[in-house]
């Protein structure tokens, strides 16, 4: 009896070895991928950022699923007339994950259809954020607190992509009736021209920026309406950096607001 006992230990303990040593395996196999196969810098791109994030995922799973095969066979428990008589989708309908499938399917159909890709600003169901991962089932956003809002495909219904919104920025400057209106159209002109043709600025513009003129007289002041087409995530960045350098242009050529 007490070597029945001792041979069934050491033959646990044997089994329980190799279980670890699969699942070390898997857990280091996962991070290695993750973290030194990296994107070509060539293919650098939204678009190819959002696939490559779904083949991790697509990978991870797989990892996971070889490691549960494995130790299933480490038990003796024969897997084979499972999976030959219901599939792996059949298998997660069967355990009442129709959600899982669901999700599935609609993250592929958003990754297909290009809808969204990681780094676009989105709303989704009221939640608006970055796209920080397209996964096989979830959308994780990152919000404007940094909180994280983790999104199963299968729950979006409407996506408003503001990343491929163009903005229409109204600009408009009051200034002094006194002051020469061409010199302050001169100064205007040259201020836009600078903007457009920053390299720090010109993927962030949409379109060239348009200097429209005079829009109104009130007493004692003029308004010059300017318009940028900007991205949607960046309209408030570059309107701040044109009203920094219309207010240095007008400090230095004496051009006073009203």
């Amino acid at each position: 009896m007490i070597l029945n006992y001792l041979e069934k230990t050491f033959l646990s303990f044997d089994k329980s070895i190799r279980i670890i040593e699969i699942l070390a395996g898997a857990i280091i196999f996962n991070i290695i991928m993750k973290r030194f196969i990296k994107l070509p810098q060539k293919l650098d791109t939204k678009r190819a950022k959002t696939l490559f994030s779904l083949i991790q995922s697509t990978i991870s799973i797989a990892i996971f699923i070889l490691g549960i095969t494995f130790i299933l066979s480490v038990l003796e428990i024969d897997v084979t007339p499972i999976l030959a008589s219901a599939g792996i989708i059949g298998i997660a309908v069967g355990f009442g994950s129709q959600a899982l499938v669901k999700d599935l399917i609609a993250g592929l159909f958003l990754i297909a259809e290009d809808s969204i890709s990681i780094g676009d600003l989105v709303e989704i169901g009221g939640n608006r954020g970055v796209v920080l991962k397209i996964g096989i089932r979830t959308i994780i956003l990152k919000d404007e607190n940094g909180a994280l809002r983790i999104i199963p495909a299968g729950r979006v219904n409407e996506v408003v992509n503001l990343s491929r919104e163009e903005a229409l920025v109204n600009i408009d400057i009051p200034i002094k009736n006194t002051v020469s209106i061409d010199k302050v159209l001169e100064a205007m002109r040259d201020v836009l021209s600078k903007i457009q043709n920053d390299k720090r600025f010109q993927k962030l513009l949409t379109k060239k920026p348009e200097l429209k003129g005079i829009d109104s007289i009130e007493p004692g002041k003029l308004i010059i309406k300017s318009i940028l087409y900007a991205t949607f995530q960046n309209q408030w960045r570059v309107k701040r950096e044109l009203l920094y350098r219309i207010k240095k242009k007008f400090e230095k050529d004496n051009i006073e607001l009203a």
